[in-house]
């Protein structure tokens, strides 16, 4: 029952944050923040659950500082939604990474699992709304559809990407944040 509670929460949460963005409801700070530590934070933020599902999650990020412009909350919730999709599709014991760097005056954050993966009609189409994937709705625990399209428009409105990319079904998938580097 807590459970469900709580996965009605986020479902509430998440409707009401794309009501706020379709609405400009939603004003971002504009604050100088390293991304490295919001990473960090995602990983903390959903440790219990990778550790529910006995995932093993390892981390690359750079040794310098990879500060960006934006709302720690809004970049935290993209960070958080983005490893718990990762763990949700990804079969119990697998792994997830997570890349954190610079290229040019991007910042990425990539984040790879060995998950049910995504055929190549299913790339773009992801981050609509309401969008699942035909061949893991029985291998998913939970989702609606909705987290992906408040990732991309929290990440739009920060003036970055995201992108997917996947060998294929079965293979894994990555999901790439790119951010732009704070002047």
């Amino acid at each position: 029952m807590d459970r469900q509670v709580d996965q009605l929460t986020a479902l509430v949460d998440e409707l009401l944050d794309l009501s706020r963005i379709a609405q400009g409801k939603i004003e971002l700070a504009h604050d100088a923040l390293d991304v490295r530590t919001l990473v960090a934070a995602a990983i903390e933020d959903t440790r219990s659950l990778a550790d529910q599902l006995g995932h093993r999650i390892s981390v690359a990020q750079a040794d310098e500082p990879l500060v960006v412009s934006g709302d720690r909350t809004r970049l935290l919730q993209v960070f958080v939604n983005l490893l718990a999709n990762a763990f949700k599709y990804t079969p119990d014991g697998g792994a997830v990474h997570i890349e954190s760097r610079r290229t040019g005056e991007a910042v990425l954050v990539s984040i790879r699992d060995t998950g049910v993966g995504l055929a190549p009609d299913q790339l773009e189409t992801m981050f609509e709304l309401f969008a699942q994937s035909r061949d893991a709705r029985g291998r998913s625990r939970g989702g609606l559809g909705i987290g992906l399209n408040v990732v991309r428009r929290l990440v739009e409105m920060h003036g970055g990407t995201v992108i997917a990319t996947s060998p294929g079904l079965g293979a894994g998938a990555t999901l790439t944040v790119e951010l732009p580097v704070h002047d």
